[in-house]
């Protein structure tokens, strides 16, 4: 009996021609597609909450594309479902221990229930994407 390893795709139905298929890897190929709906992907590095403004923020550096206020950052929940959150205002900062420079997201959330949550999920360590839609 003779059996064929799995063949492993990407979400748009393509095969994978080898090695092992990560996020980072996903990202590379749905990079490569004119979405014209994505700007970029961050790397988030930490999130923090404001008080009492009621901002949310997050750390991290911008691995491809752009960032601009206005845009949404989806924040995956899972590996099938993402938080979209208005991004507000966007910033460069300097950490004291470090040389190079972050990108600060900051929103502006009035709904202090979704800030509580937004700062449960403790993102970091994660990818977002950026993207012109998404919802309120």
């Amino acid at each position: 009996m003779h059996t064929e390893p799995p063949i492993a795709r990407f979400a748009n139905g393509e095969r994978f021609s080898g090695g092992q298929v990560t996020p980072d890897v996903m990202w590379k190929r749905r990079m490569k597609t004119d979405d014209p709906d994505l700007l970029g992907k961050l790397n988030a590095l930490e999130s923090f909450l404001i008080s009492p403004d009621n901002q949310y923020g997050i750390i991290g550096d911008m691995v491809d594309g752009t960032v601009r206020p206005g845009a949404y950052a989806h924040i995956p929940l899972n590996s099938t479902l993402s938080l979209t959150v208005r991004i507000d205002e966007v910033k460069e900062i300097q950490l004291s221990d470090e040389q190079g420079q972050h990108k600060l997201l900051l929103f502006n959330q009035p709904d202090q229930e979704l800030n509580d949550f937004l700062h449960a999920m403790n993102v970091g360590n994660e990818f977002i994407e950026i993207r012109i839609s998404g919802e309120d």
